[in-house]
């Protein structure tokens, strides 16, 4: 998968797609394994869910980002993957919410972007203190519903629903 999109990614990301499939926490997040869906490359599954980012990042000149407390200002907008220091998914929402890594040449310094398309926020942590903080209700994403998480009910999605899933989608 790292050959395929030319990304090394954090390993804690790494250790993550060892042990699990797709993930959902609470209903709401899902956390994807681009390597869980065999209708899709990860390139490509990456594209998708990128296309409409480069639309926006292309005609925002700025983007919106909150901050933690509320509030937020307008900042240049981040570059998108594959362009060097780009944004790279990771997730997605029910409310349509994509979850990215903001990317570098270092991969353990990859923060996380959430963007509703409108409004954007970015965590200064790796994925699992995001995920840690998020389930311990240290990290507040102001994008999420405030009831998000209202539990901390994680659900793998087995590789049997994926495949039904992607036999639906044909």
């Amino acid at each position: 998968m790292e050959d395929e999109v030319g990304l090394t990614f954090p390993s804690d990301y790494r250790e993550w797609l060892t042990r699990y499939t797709e993930v959902q926490l609470d209903g709401f997040l899902y956390i994807i394994h681009p390597g869980g869906r065999p209708e899709k490359s990860a390139l490509t599954q990456a594209r998708e869910m990128l296309d409409p980012l480069v639309f926006v990042t292309e005609d925002l000149d700025p983007i919106w980002l909150v901050g933690d407390q509320g509030g937020g200002a307008e900042v240049n907008p981040f570059p998108v993957y594959p362009n060097p220091g780009g944004l790279y998914p990771w997730g997605v929402t029910d409310n349509g919410d994509t979850c990215l890594w903001l990317t570098d040449q270092d991969p353990e310094k990859w923060t996380v972007v959430i963007t509703d398309g409108a409004d954007w926020w970015q965590f200064k942590g790796s994925f699992s203190d995001f995920l840690v903080g998020l389930l311990k209700g240290l990290a507040v994403c102001p994008i999420f519903p405030r009831r998000f998480p209202g539990s901390a009910h994680i659900e793998e999605i087995s590789e049997e629903d994926l495949n039904s899933r992607a036999e639906c989608d044909l």
